[in-house]
């Protein structure tokens, strides 16, 4: 394995993908504390989000939110660098994911 590859079945790769899904449960559970209340599709939206530590389709140092509804058609996903995650604190990840939820639902509804 070259050097700066990642080997998704490393113990070391599996507690640090386990670390940042965990960092991500919490940023999505206060925006959706702080944003549910306003707005359904929102709420639904926070309610049916998964999350990844690391996504296996891309194979690299990143985590995905998906969230998924009926009235999007598909999904949508939010992708973060593991080192942006570790650059950040929860509560600016939680604003990070909440404006840009926001924001691809308002160019949903257009």
């Amino acid at each position: 394995m070259k050097h700066g590859s990642l080997n998704p079945r490393s113990p070391l790769h599996v507690r640090k993908a386990g670390r940042y899904a965990a960092r991500l449960r919490r940023a999505l559970l206060l925006a959706a504390k702080r944003d549910s209340r306003k707005d359904e599709e929102l709420k639904t939206l926070y309610e049916t989000a998964s999350v990844e530590g690391l996504d296996p389709a891309l194979k690299s140092r990143k985590a995905t939110v998906s969230f998924r509804a009926p009235f999007l058609r598909g999904t949508l996903h939010q992708i973060f660098d593991w080192h942006s995650l570790d650059a950040i604190s929860d509560h600016e990840l939680a604003s990070s994911i909440s404006w840009s939820l926001k924001e691809s639902m308002r160019r949903w509804r257009r």
